[in-house]
């Protein structure tokens, strides 16, 4: 209601705009249809009548009366101007059409020539978004005042089968001021119904017209419960500090534990932004606990930019136990980098907060600096062409190994697609890898310090070749893929410490990958061979299938691959995937890593998706061994997700959805619900978690969301 009553108020005011400067150019007749030279806007008028009663000072326009004046159009039944009082009045059916979409509709207007005073009875509103306002009068005072008497208003659309009947939301008020001086609407004796019975009331309410963009206030009380707080309220308080930044105070009081005081800080600015949120509170235990999440982009020239970024928790359960956020750690970094033609720079910084119970704190790294730089050349006459890979990085934490490197590859890179079809990429690279490390790791038993590295040539030769057939319905492409490597073997001594490598996993995304680990410190080294085939096809009802199927060879074992990955022998596992898209209604994907011996799974994972809107199953299955393999944080995993969602009605929406751990110790992980109602004008929506997950002095349990949302006007939560 607080963007669409001023609305009212402008339309009285294109109202008197568009009609009173016409009369006076009237003196004489004009034919039906002339447009009026001597105005400042051209103007059209369309009337059965048009006279000029000199004595009595009046013009009057009657019988199917249109103005045009720009781009609004004025109809009614009679207009007229009285040049002597200097007011135009206007009766019958009157229609004012504005350029933005909205249709006025009253019986009866009165406006003076300057625009200060004004009159107007049974008004009514058609929004260009088919909301709808009525009101019973509409007066104009001192030209910069509007009151409205018994007004209603509701962007509910009427009801197709009974009309008469009340809407499903309406705000009724016996006066609505909206003083433009001040842009302030103030609302007297105002309350909101639901399907015709008043739920709420109030006295008195006032707020910014549309016009102001933001103002400093109270926004919509949230209440929610837990069952490490209990039942708790926020009452958020927003800070209009500039036209460019904002500050939103809230604070928090629970029913098991002490007020919790949280902001969030908010600037735009010419080349950037920065937005910071923070919380602090002392808990039942005298402890003060709060947290920081705050960042900075901005754009220091046309090449060069910026991104800062804080992250931080007074301890590791905080975020979680007073819901700002669930994330497994907490990262702060900063970063520059530079854009340039065919090349880019960065250098970064790294400091990360762990949120886990399972990981070692002190283990955590500081990275400062990583430095980066990538280059591509220009290609040859014959496609070929030249780049360059350099990277400097100094890695640093209380327990474990440090690292100090110094990274850079060069390569030449040639695609050639030969007459018959068949497709090549020749890729000649050389690395050199200098390292200054601390405390590695040797054998389990010592450690090494001191300076090491490595040099890597590679050479790569990549093969494809597509056959298409084209059938009827069906068009198929074939696509068998190979790749040999050459390279040295042992490029991995043990004296070069693994610290951004760690995260590797063999699977149909990497097969044909020069080098399947994440980051520079392992290199795959050896004669080695990847080899697969792709299938797709595309057909009717928007079908579309893609099958992939691969597996790669190595000469000789590389230790860097241990127990389980998939890489340990002289053939690896096999992987693949199936992606089945047809229609809207079924989608299947499947990624697998199959034991080469025993065709046994190591990986499966399933998303799948099934049924219509009206009734669809969701679903997806992990299960990964990984045992052993060098790095792994994490044992064998298998989990199971499905959800049951249904569109019932027009209007009605409804889902259901569990998550378990299918590990012989595992269980149900979370199970929930939500229930939907939204139509044109109004959102209704309860959500039930059963979680059954926890961590220290976060527990587990259940929580029940209710949202509610009056579109136009504002949204409320709460939560138990």
């Amino acid at each position: 209601m607080s963007r669409r009553l001023p609305v009212l108020a402008i339309v009285l005011l294109a109202v008197g705009l568009a009609v009173w400067p016409l009369f006076p150019a009237a003196a004489a007749q004009p034919p039906k249809g002339e447009v009026l030279a001597n105005t400042e806007t051209p103007v059209l008028i369309n009337a059965d009548e048009l006279t000029h009663d000199r004595e009595l000072g009046i013009v009057t326009a009657r019988g199917r009366v249109e103005v045009a004046y720009g781009d609004r159009v004025l109809l009614a039944d009679t207009v007229s101007y009285n040049t002597k009082q200097d007011t135009v009045t206007a009766s019958g059916n009157i229609n004012l059409v504005e350029p933005d979409g909205n249709v006025v509709f009253a019986d009866y207007f009165e406006v003076t020539g300057d625009l200060k005073r004004g009159f107007a009875r049974q008004v009514y509103l058609l929004l260009a978004d088919r909301s709808r306002l009525a009101a019973a009068s509409a007066t104009r005072i001192a030209g910069q005042r509007h009151e409205l008497r018994k007004a209603v208003y509701s962007p509910c659309h009427p009801c197709e089968t009974d009309p008469e009947a009340a809407p499903l939301w309406q705000i009724k008020a016996m006066r609505v001021i909206h003083d433009e001086a001040l842009h302030e609407i103030e609302y007297r004796d105002a309350w909101l119904e639901l399907s015709g019975v008043p739920v709420l009331y109030t006295p008195y309410l006032s707020h910014p017209d549309p016009s102001v963009k933001r103002r400093s206030g109270f926004l919509a009380p949230t209440w929610s419960s837990s069952k490490a707080l209990g039942p708790s309220v926020s009452q958020p308080y927003f800070w209009a500090i500039s036209p460019s930044a904002d500050l939103t105070v809230t604070p928090m009081l629970t029913s098991n534990e002490r007020a919790v005081l949280s902001a969030e800080y908010r600037e735009k600015f010419r080349e950037g932004e920065a937005t910071l949120k923070s919380s602090v509170t002392q808990d039942s235990t005298d402890t003060f606990r709060g947290h920081v999440l705050g960042r900075v982009k901005a754009d220091l020239t046309d090449v060069w930019r910026t991104d800062l970024q804080v992250e931080r928790a007074s301890d590791d359960t905080y975020m979680r136990r007073y819901r700002f956020g669930n994330d497994p750690w907490l990262t702060t970094r900063g970063t520059i980098e530079g854009f340039h033609r065919r090349s880019y720079a960065s250098a970064q910084a790294f400091s990360f907060q762990e949120q886990r119970i399972t990981t070692d704190k002190s283990s955590s790294p500081i990275v400062f600096p990583l430095l980066d730089y990538n280059y591509v050349g220009d290609t040859t006459k014959r496609g070929g062409y030249l780049s360059l890979d350099a990277n400097a990085m100094a890695f640093e934490r209380d327990h474990g190994s440090d690292n100090r490197r110094l990274s850079l590859r060069s390569a030449w890179t040639l695609p050639y697609t030969a007459p018959e079809g068949d497709i090549y990429k020749l890729t000649a690279s050389l690395r050199g890898d200098g390292y200054h490390a601390g405390n590695v790791p040797q054998d389990g038993v010592s450690t090494y310090s001191g300076v090491t590295g490595r040099v890597h040539p590679e050479v790569a030769l990549e093969w494809r070749y597509p056959f298409v057939r084209q059938g009827e319905k069906v068009r198929d492409v074939l696509e068998p893929v190979a790749a040999v490597i050459l390279s040295p073997n042992g490029g991995n001594p043990a004296k070069i410490p693994n610290t951004d490598s760690r995260d590797f996993e063999f699977d149909d995304t990497n097969l044909f990958s020069g080098n399947r680990f994440t980051g520079l410190d392992r290199v795959e080294s050896g004669q080695r061979v990847n080899y697969g085939l792709n299938w797709m096809t595309y057909g009717i009802h928007a079908l579309k299938t893609n099958v992939m199927f691969g597996q790669s060879y190595r000469q000789h074992k590389d230790s860097v691959f241990g127990s389980g990955s998939g890489l340990e022998d002289n053939f690896s596992d096999y992987v693949g995937r199936t992606n089945i898209h047809a229609g809207d209604y079924t989608s299947l994907l499947y990624r697998f890593r199959l034991n080469k011996g025993t065709l046994s799974p190591r990986r499966n994972e399933v998303a799948m998706q099934v049924g219509p809107k009206t009734l669809r199953l969701t679903t997806s299955y992990i299960m990964v061994k990984q045992k052993n393999t060098e790095g792994s944080e994490y044992g064998d995993r298998q989990e199971l997700a499905t959800e049951v969602s249904s569109e019932m009605t027009r209007y009605w929406s409804a889902s259901v959805g569990t998550r378990h751990d299918l590990n012989p110790h595992g269980g149900p992980l979370a199970i929930g619900g939500r229930v939907t109602y939204e139509d044109e004008c109004f959102i209704f929506s309860a959500d039930v978690r059963q979680d059954y997950t926890k961590d220290r002095d976060v527990e587990s349990g259940t929580s029940l969301m209710f949202h509610v949302v009056l579109k136009t006007i504002g949204q409320v939560q709460s939560g138990l």
